[in-house]
């Protein structure tokens, strides 16, 4: 892929930033010196600020890429801003449009399929993909992994992949000695998880009880030996629990069988299932998708970790 150019990469995020990490480092092979990236979310800054930003390159720097979300919230008019700047663009510019999801006949695939590359990533993609990254972050940290072991994972991510690595480092930790990550290792791990304050924090949210889920939050965060991006990992998968166990409830799934499916053990049943009954679906949902929004957001720098934190915990408490 030369420099210059644009690109639509629609999918699940986890195979997005696959896919974009690929055609990069294409782009930083190719390009005689330094290859700036920048993030810009479409939903807080206008197109035309960034294509006017397109034309010129930093110093020093003799290719760049923009990474572009939120493409939902391009308007007709952004669509013809993009056509006319694709009429003489940049050489040294290549603009990747992210997308969650988009219909193959919207304006913005068309235009794009006009002198770019659009790239529509299957939930098979995203299946081995994961898989793929799982094998390979073990590999280089001197692991092998079971099967069983790889399916409950898969399980605990779910449609937010982006916290596997989270998820990976911590069980890389926690194995010590232990070359092969087995499906015990993974429940032994997610046992811990589930005594600590994480679920404390969870259950004082669910009893809508702010000052002292506020006040595990910071117990969390002084505790965190990493960033607070790693603390996103282990309130996704608590979270997503609760709403696993939500959905299973509507479906008619009776108690104990949800409990079985979730493997909540028996000491923590009559917690788990009266945080079940405090939280609407619909709110888990918010809550999933707050906590996703955050982690993005403060990897791309666009947000302070703990203040973004608490705010999540706020709303969703509130």
């Amino acid at each position: 892929m030369k420099e210059g150019g644009v690109v639509l990469i629609v999918g699940d995020s986890f195979l997005v930033k696959d896919k974009t990490d690929t055609l990069v480092k294409a782009i930083q092979q190719k390009a005689t010196g330094d290859v700036a990236q920048q993030v810009f979310d479409l939903a807080e800054t206008s197109l035309e600020t960034i294509l006017a930003q397109a034309r010129t390159l930093p110093f020093l720097v003799s290719a760049q890429v923009f990474h572009l979300r939120s493409v939902q919230k391009l308007k007709a008019h952004d669509l013809e801003s993009l056509e006319r700047y694709l009429e003489n663009p940049c050489e040294q510019t290549c603009l990747f449009f992210e997308a969650d999801e988009a219909d193959r006949d919207a304006g913005i695939v068309k235009l794009i399929e006009k002198t770019g590359k659009v790239f529509f990533l299957s939930e098979k993609e995203k299946k081995s993909a994961v898989t793929q990254f799982i094998k390979e972050k073990l590999k280089r940290a001197g692991k092998t992994i079971t099967p069983e072991a790889v399916n409950l994972l898969e399980q605990d991510t779910g449609d937010m992949p982006s916290f596997l690595d989270t998820m990976l480092e911590r069980l890389i930790a926690y194995a010590g000695k232990n070359n092969e990550i087995t499906d015990d290792l993974v429940r032994r791990l997610e046992e811990n998880w589930a005594h600590g304050d994480v679920f404390q924090m969870t259950n004082a949210i669910a009893e809508r009880k702010l000052d002292l889920a506020l006040k595990y939050l910071k117990d969390l965060m002084e505790n965190q030996e990493k960033e607070v991006v790693d603390l996103l990992g282990i309130l996704h998968w608590q979270i997503r629990k609760l709403w696993l166990a939500a959905v299973l409830y509507e479906e008619g799934e009776p108690q104990g069988e949800i409990l079985r499916k979730l493997r909540i053990s028996p000491k923590q049943a009559p917690y788990f299932t009266r945080q079940i009954k405090q939280f609407s679906r619909k709110q888990l949902e918010q809550a999933l998708e707050g906590l996703f929004q955050l982690d993005w957001k403060m990897k791309s720098g666009r947000a302070d970790g703990p203040i973004a934190l608490e705010a999540w915990l706020v709303s969703l408490v509130g």
